[in-house]
């Protein structure tokens, strides 16, 4: 099971390297999504797909406007939680063309997925604070 959530993971974030709001909305998570509002430090419930794909068409408005180009993945530690529930806490960089990372340096956000007919899919991402101010 964790082979199957680390490649749903690994798509979600090929999606996002692509700017697929949209396929993301659809296919990653299954709404309503609890989640941080792009912009914003709360976290909200997004209801319909449609909401969380304009959330992420805003979020790549705005880390675009920062020079993003991609993000990777520097690890996940998954914890299955039964038949159909697993956590994830990522650790990722979003990078520049150049490279660099646009700070902080490395972020860390924690999903909640469940196992549907569709496969793993999001219900809720957290993002946490920066762990190198920690």
């Amino acid at each position: 099971m964790d082979k199957d959530v680390a490649t749903r993971m690994e798509r979600y974030v090929d999606l996002f390297n692509n700017e697929q709001a949209d396929a993301i909305a659809e296919e990653i998570y299954l709404a309503p999504v609890q989640m941080r509002k792009f912009g914003d430090e709360i976290h909200s419930v997004a209801t319909t797909a449609k909401e969380v794909g304009e959330q992420f068409n805003l979020m790549f408005k705005k880390i675009k406007s920062k020079g993003w180009k991609r993000s990777v993945i520097h690890h996940m530690d998954i914890k299955i939680g039964g038949q159909d529930m697993a956590f994830v806490d990522m650790r990722f960089s979003r990078l520049m063309a150049n490279g660099e990372p646009i700070p902080p340096a490395q972020r860390i956000a924690s999903y909640v997925l469940v196992k549907r007919k569709s496969g793993w899919r999001i219900i809720s991402a957290l993002g946490q604070s920066n762990p190198e101010a920690n």
